[in-house]
Formats: C-alpha cells, structure tokens, sequence
C-alpha cells in the first residue's frame, strides 16, 4: 500500500502522465511490474494494485496469468470484479495474460468443447472480448510447453517470438468482427494453430506467459499501442 500511495502521489504531482496497473491478487504479477517499469522509464510507472480504489486510479491495467477461479473467488469477495467492469467501462487499456485472457473472454468452454465449469459456479466472466476461449486447451501442468507465436501475415512486431504455454487456455474461435488475430501457436495435440493472442478495441489478450522470458517485446507492444507514449527509447530485453 505504501509503494501505491508513492506513486500516486507523483501522479497527482504531474510527475508521471501514465501509471499501469498490474493486478496483484495472485500470479506473476512482481514479473510484469518489472518489465514495464523497465519499458516505461521517465514515460511512466508501473505499480501492483489490489483494491477497487488503486484500479480506478490506474491509465491502464494487466491482468496477470495465474489460476482464474481463485482470481474469480477473490475478486468477487473484494469488490474487485465489480471495479474491472467499470475499468473496462472507460475504455482505458486492459492486457490479459493466461487467466487474464480467460476472465477477459466472452465465452468459455473445456478441452472436451462443453461449457467451462468455471462459468457454472461464477456465472460470467468479465465478457470483454469477443472470443470462445478454451480453458486448460493443453491439459494440466504436465501439458506446459514453449512454443513459437506466428502472425498470420508474417508482419506483426513479435512474430517468431517464444511464448512460454503454462496450463494455458487456446483461444477457440473469434466471434466479433473487429478482433484482430495477432498471434497463433502450433501443439502436436491439434491439426490447426491455435489463436495465442488477440486485441479488441483498447484491449490485449495473450494465452502465454510473456513475463516469463527477458524478452520486452510484447510488453513494448502494449505500452507503445495502447498508451499513446510514441516509440520509447528502445530496450530489447531485461538487464
């Protein structure tokens, strides 16, 4: 709370025009602060928020991979889930990785193509993006893998990067005309590449763990597309 109420008070202070969020309730959250902090520089700050207060005063938030019925349970009894949806609201930038992605979905179904059990004891997801996202799409921890995310047309900026796959959800199909694919990974499990990463409006989903590597690139991506910041002074990877 103390490291919070620092950095918004530089915010009120004008000493930083931007200050990303991460969701800090569970997952890997400590790694995402760090590589935005890194991007970010004097452009910015990244922080790790908790309470619907510290979201509703973020530019834009990560929701970060980790297990998404306990962010599921925690975030309905804080009070959490109900400040992402008027977060959501704003239209400010939202990135969801991994669990992330899967509270972000529109729809949600198992590996065997039924209805996700998580949606039968919570009800809804947060319903953002238009997409049907299959929840544990590569079986449990023993199916995590590294694989190589590919654009569809060869030319997005982290095309040909590693995505590290940790009990990960695969998104199952586009249901909105203006998603854009911007990543899919092939696993010897399905005939087809499956869809890793999306966007939708001011909002990012990946279905890896882009925190788990020194690479920056996809965190490069969100800050620079997202927030309006231009091109940063340039950082390939973590020190």
């Amino acid at each position: 709370w103390l490291k919070f109420w620092w950095v918004m008070s530089a915010v009120h202070e004008g000493d930083h025009a931007v200050v990303v969020g991460v969701l800090a309730l569970q997952g890997a959250f400590v790694e995402h602060v760090k590589r935005l902090s890194t991007i970010l520089a004097d452009s910015g700050c990244a922080c790790e928020v908790r309470t619907p207060e510290q979201i509703r005063r973020c530019s834009a938030l990560v929701i970060p991979g980790g297990e998404s019925t306990t962010l599921c349970v925690v975030g309905q009894a804080d009070g959490v889930e109900q400040a992402l949806r008027e977060f959501l609201a704003t239209g400010k930038p939202v990135w969801g990785t991994c669990a992330g992605c899967i509270v972000l979905s529109k729809s949600l179904v198992e590996p065997n193509g039924t209805v996700s059990s998580q949606l039968k004891s919570f009800g809804r997801t947060l319903g953002a993006v238009d997409v049907e996202t299959i929840r544990n799409a590569f079986g449990r921890q023993l199916g995590s893998f590294e694989g190589t995310l590919k654009h569809p047309s060869g030319d997005q900026p982290w095309d040909g990067h590693k995505g590290i796959f940790i009990r990960a959800p695969a998104i199952k199909k586009v249901v909105g005309a203006d998603v854009e694919v911007l990543a899919t990974v092939q696993h010897p499990r399905f005939e087809d590449p499956l869809i890793a990463a999306v966007e939708q409006g001011s909002i990012l989903l990946t279905t890896f763990h882009p925190e788990l590597t020194d690479d920056l690139a996809i965190h490069r991506y969100f800050v620079e597309r997202f927030l309006d910041l231009g091109k940063l002074p340039k950082k390939a990877r973590l020190s």
